[in-house]
């Protein structure tokens, strides 16, 4: 790749990131700070020309998978950059509820977390459909009818067809509920507490370890 050509202080968070990433690669085998970094760079660079903003967003998964410190932003940075980097970096654990971001909250580090997601929602074609699934139902922040995006055509329990299942709780809680298929109307009884395609599959899964 081509060195850009760039002012002093992209310069100093240009080449702070790519040392730090040095030699990581994406879930596509691509290296990490061109595919996903530099990405990110360019996608916020469309809405600010604010350097704090753009040197975060250079440094916004140092913490995460790098390491380097928070002491070693703030050494190397002007503020708030090490704190608005803290702010981006998640907590929990990549399992089936996946991370969580608590200290998420400022204007400007919602704007690059926007942009990172949209990065990944393009670099997914190595993810299995589960992982795809699980980071689409996590990315609708609006309010919406029905609680999950269907990312291909044929579900895993047979249908063909582009319906959604909605999760319809039953009148007491703890009772049986049911889902319908938007696309086949095909209705199923469920456990009161499954309300995605998540819950479901896990209560498959332990329906059949039960009775074996």
């Amino acid at each position: 790749m081509n060195e850009p050509n760039l002012v002093p202080w992209e310069r100093r968070a240009y080449n702070f990131a790519r040392n730090a990433h040095a030699g990581q690669l994406d879930d596509c085998g691509k290296d990490y700070f061109e595919s996903h970094i530099l990405q990110v760079v360019l996608l916020v660079k469309q809405i600010t020309d604010n350097p704090l903003i753009i040197t975060t967003t250079y440094l916004h998964d140092t913490l995460e998978d790098t390491s380097i410190t928070h002491e070693d932003l703030q050494d190397n940075f002007l503020d708030p950059v090490a704190d608005w980097v803290m702010e981006l970096t998640h907590e929990g654990q990549k399992d089936s509820y996946g991370y969580y971001f608590p200290r998420l909250k400022t204007k400007e580090c919602i704007i690059i977390k926007f942009a990172d997601r949209l990065s990944n929602l393009s670099r997914m074609e190595a993810w299995d459909e589960q992982r795809q699934q699980q980071y689409l139902n996590k990315s609708v922040f609006w309010k919406s009818t029905k609680p999950d995006i269907n990312i291909q055509t044929e579900s895993k329990d047979g249908c063909t067809h582009d319906g959604q299942w909605q999760y319809i709780s039953g009148v007491i809680p703890g009772h049986i509920s049911k889902r319908i298929c938007s696309g086949c109307n095909r209705v199923e009884q469920i456990p009161d507490w499954v309300k995605s395609d998540d819950d479901y599959f896990r209560w498959k899964i332990s329906t059949k370890e039960e009775q074996k």
